[in-house]
C-alpha cells in the first residue's frame, strides 16, 4: 500500500491449513470492485462525489532452498525452508472532492529483518506485529500540492516509495530495510509539479505505533525527483507496451536527505538514486549514507531487468554493498546478489515471483571472529494478491 503522495509513480509461519485460509481470503474478497487504482496524487480533476475503494495485499513465501551458515546478520525476509504468510493488509481507499483518506491494517507479517541490528530511525513500524501502515487524511487540491497527515510512507529513497506488492525482488536491499523506515507517524506536503516531485515530512522516529516526539525523536525528510524526459513514476516496470510513452527512452534522479533528532546522538544523512528505461529495459539504482555519533554507513544497491515476455515475465538481477561502520569491519558488513523472475497476470492482480539471494559476510560473528566470509543464499518463490 502508498504513501499519499507517491501512487503509481512509484509473522506467522504458516502451517498445512495456511493455503486453504489464504485462498479462502481472497476468494471472499473477489466480488468486490478490482478498483486498485492510481494511489496518492491525483492525475485530474478530483472526483465530485464521496467514493471508496477496497484495498488488500496478500503474500505467501515458499523457500524452497538454503544452504551456506546461519547468519541472520546477512539475512532479510524469509530464508529457512517452509511456507510463510509473508505479509496481509487490508483496508479502504475514500476520496471526497478535495479530500483523501487511507486506512490500512497489516494484519500478519513476517519481520523484514530477522537480525535485530539495526539503525535508530530504521525498520518497520512494531516489526512484523498487527499494525497500521497507512492511516491517514489528506487534502489534494491539486496534484501540485498535498497535505497529509497520520501514519504515512516515509519518503526516504526510492525503494521505500516503492509498494511491497511492486517489488522487482522478493525483498528490498539491506542497505534500505536496516537504514531507513517504512512507515510513521507525522506530516506531509509533497506535490508533482510534472519534471519534479517534491516531498517534505516531519515524523516520530520511534518504530511504535502510538509513539509521540517527546519519547521518539523527530525524523525531518526531504526528497527530490526529477523525469527531464518523460514520467516514470517510482514502479515503471508496470507500464505496458501500449503506454504511449513505453517507446521512448525516460531516465529519472532522485536526492534524499533527512536529519533525526534522537534522544542519544543526532543522525543525518544523504541518498541519492536513479531509474533509465526504454522499453522493455529497466535499470535502478540507489546508494544511501548515514551518520551518527561519528560514525558513517554506507550502502548501495544496482537492479537491472527486462522482460523477456512483453508485459508478462520480467528477469531482474541485483547487485548490492552494505558497510554497517566504514573504518571498522562488522558481521553485518556483505556483499549480496540476486536472480530473480516475476510473471504478471494480464489483470496484474496476482504476481508470481522467484528469487536467489546470495549475501557473503565480510567478517565473521563476535563469537566466532575467525568466520570471516561466511556465505548464505536461499530461494524463494512468491506469489502476491493485489485489490
Amino acid at each position: 500500500m502508498s504513501a499519499a503522495g507517491a501512487g503509481a509513480r512509484h509473522a506467522a509461519r504458516g502451517g498445512a491449513s495456511l493455503p486453504a485460509a489464504v485462498l479462502g481470503m481472497v476468494g471472499a474478497l473477489a466480488w468486490l470492485p478490482a478498483a486498485r487504482a492510481e494511489q496518492g496524487q491525483p492525475d485530474g480533476p478530483p472526483p465530485a462525489a464521496f467514493d471508496v475503494f477496497p484495498r488488500m495485499l496478500v503474500q505467501t513465501d515458499t523457500v524452497v532452498a538454503h544452504h551456506g551458515a546461519n547468519a541472520p546478520a546477512i539475512e532479510d525476509g524469509t530464508t529457512r525452508p517452509g511456507f510463510y504468510l509473508r505479509r496481509v493488509r487490508v483496508g479502504l481507499d475514500a476520496a471526497d472532492g478535495d479530500w483523501r483518506a487511507r486506512a490500512i491494517v497489516e494484519a500478519t507479517a513476517r519481520s523484514e529483518v530477522a537480525d535485530a541490528a539495526l539503525d535508530p530511525i530504521a525498520g518497520e513500524i512494531d516489526r512484523g506485529r498487527t499494525r497500521p501502515t497507512e492511516a491517514y487524511v489528506a487534502f489534494a487540491p491539486h496534484k501540485a500540492f498535498v497535505l497529509s497527515a497520520g501514519s504515512l510512507r516515509v519518503p526516504l529513497g526510492l525503494s521505500r516509495q516503492v509498494d511491497e506488492a511492486d517489488l522487482r525482488l522478493p525483498e528490498r536491499a539491506r542497505i534500505i530495510t536496516r537504514a531507513t523506515p517504512d512507515f510513521r507517524m507525522g506530516a506531509t506536503a509533497s506535490g508533482d509539479l510534472g519534471l519534479l516531485q517534491y516531498a517534505l515530512g516531519a515524523f516520530v522516529v520511534a518504530p511504535t505505533f502510538g509513539a509521540d516526539f517527546r519519547n521518539g525523536g523527530v525524523l525531518d525528510v526531504l526528497r527530490l525527483a526529477a523525469e527531464p524526459v518523460g514520467p516514470l513514476g517510482v514502479a515503471p516496470q508496470l507500464r505496458r507496451h501500449d503506454d504511449p510513452w513505453y517507446r521512448w527512452w525516460r531516465f529519472s534522479a532522485g536526492l534524499s536527505a533527512f536529519y533525526a533528532t534522537l534522544p542519544g546522538a543526532n543522525e543525518f544523512g544523504l541518498g541519492g538514486d536513479g531509474q533509465f528505461q526504454w522499453a522493455r529495459l529497466l535499470v535502478t539504482g540507489e546508494i544511501l549514507w548515514t551518520r551518527q555519533a561519528g560514525a558513517d554507513r554506507v550502502g548501495f544497491t544496482v537492479e537491472p531487468g527486462v522482460f523477456v515476455v512483453r508485459d508478462r515475465l520480467e528477469l531482474v538481477a541485483r547487485a548490492e554493498w552494505l558497510n554497517d561502520e566504514v573504518g571498522p569491519t562488522s558481521p553485518v558488513d556483505a556483499w549480496g546478489g540476486a536472480l530473480g523472475a516475476t510473471f504478471y497476470a494480464p489483470s496484474r492482480h496476482v504476481r508470481l515471483q522467484a528469487a536467489y539471494t546470495l549475501r557473503r559476510a565480510a567478517v565473521g560473528s563476535a563469537s566466532d571472529p575467525t568466520g570471516g566470509g561466511r556465505t548464505a543464499g536461499w530461494a524463494v518463490l512468491r506469489a502476491t494478491f493485489t485489490l
